[in-house]
């Protein structure tokens, strides 16, 4: 969230804020590191919790997070300018070396 001024969530660029790409911090090494980040919590949380059912949840919301990253990624593509050559330049969503 330091990284990032323009984290909501809403999916849209904020033109009225001068929307802009971050890539330090975080950024440098995924793309979207707040829902990385969230992942490992929730999947954490579950571990702590020792119980298999807990995972359930985990599964499920990774399986919501990974279609909205990708709806993301669209309106980024289209809508700000300068993300495509980030995208080249970072080119892990989630987990480097893996999406």
């Amino acid at each position: 969230m330091n990284a990032n001024p323009f984290l909501s969530s809403l999916i849209r660029i904020q033109n009225e804020r001068g929307h802009y790409v971050v890539s330090d911090g975080s950024y440098r090494f995924v793309r979207h590191p707040s829902y990385a980040g969230a992942i490992v919590y929730i999947l954490c949380s579950s571990l702590a919790l020792g119980s298999w059912p807990s995972m359930l949840p985990v599964l499920v919301w990774s399986a919501l997070l990974l279609p909205r990253t990708l709806r993301e990624e669209d309106i980024l593509f289209k809508e700000l300018e300068g993300y495509a050559e980030y995208a080249r330049q970072v080119c892990f969503r989630l987990m480097p070396g893996i999406w």
